[in-house]
């Protein structure tokens, strides 16, 4: 079976809550990832992307029937950058996947502080 979408989230119109686009369906594994293309259509750019791709083998090879198995797999698609209100489109095989980002992502939490060096201990000495 040839690589292709069969689920997108969100759906082709919908809204992105957060940074993260998900495409499942079958023999992505095979997929040219540098086939993928994230556009801003409001501020008509691309958009920097990084993918983690998940594939197993579901179905069963029962009495040797071809086909009996297949590889399921999800293609998470997270994207730098976003600004809420915009719309976007991911194209990837023959899917294109258009979007409102709901609001812009919150950025990570920054690393806290080390704790104070004390007077007297191995590290203030």
């Amino acid at each position: 079976m040839p690589p292709h979408i069969d689920e997108t989230v969100p759906e082709h119109g919908g809204v992105l809550a957060d940074d993260t686009v998900i495409l499942r369906g079958y023999s992505l594994e095979y997929a040219d990832l540098a086939e993928l293309d994230a556009h801003c259509l409001t501020t008509e750019r691309g958009v920097v992307s990084h993918t983690v791709r998940n594939c197993e083998w579901v179905g069963s090879d029962l009495a040797g029937h071809v086909g009996g198995t297949q590889q399921r797999c999800e293609l998470r698609v997270t994207l730098e950058g976003l600004t809420g209100g915009n719309r976007y489109r991911i194209s990837f095989l023959d899917t294109v996947v258009e979007f409102v980002v709901e609001h812009a992502p919150e950025p990570p939490d920054p690393k806290e502080p080390s704790p104070p060096v004390l007077e007297g201990s191995p590290a203030g000495e």
